[in-house]
């Protein structure tokens, strides 16, 4: 499994738990390390089908 396997699940993890798209953004930033925008969040979870 990727990187970037393991950071989807766990983006779907917290999108499961009704976090905003903001919440995910602050995730991604703080415990991934990563310098990421809420279109570049949105776009991943579209990409996956994991936007309802």
């Amino acid at each position: 499994m990727t990187r970037r396997q393991k950071r989807t699940i766990k983006l779907q993890q917290f999108r499961d738990d009704t976090l905003s798209l903001n919440d995910l953004v602050r995730y991604a930033q703080a415990s991934l390390n990563l310098n990421i925008s809420r279109q570049t969040v949105n776009r991943i979870l579209r990409e996956f089908d994991l936007v309802s």
